[in-house]
């Protein structure tokens, strides 16, 4: 079963954000939702880019969070 997972550059500092980012998610479809969730959340904590791994392969991303960030008016 794949498992899929962000990971974020820098590492963020809060230790929720991380412990869900390696939690894993069982689809992709999962992991893109939570990121609309949580990106803003996730850029306040340090991160400045996403990127989105399907066991440990890279298959989205790197993806800058500041603009997003900005199009929500953080």
């Amino acid at each position: 079963m794949t498992v899929y997972r962000w990971i974020a550059e820098p590492p963020v500092g809060d230790a929720d954000l991380a412990a869900d980012l390696d939690l894993g998610f069982s689809s992709r479809a999962e992991a893109e939702d939570w990121l609309g969730v949580f990106f803003a959340d996730l850029h306040q904590a340090g991160a400045d880019r996403v990127t989105l791994l399907a066991d440990d392969s890279p298959v989205l991303g790197p993806m800058e969070l500041k603009a997003a960030a900005q199009a929500e008016g953080e």
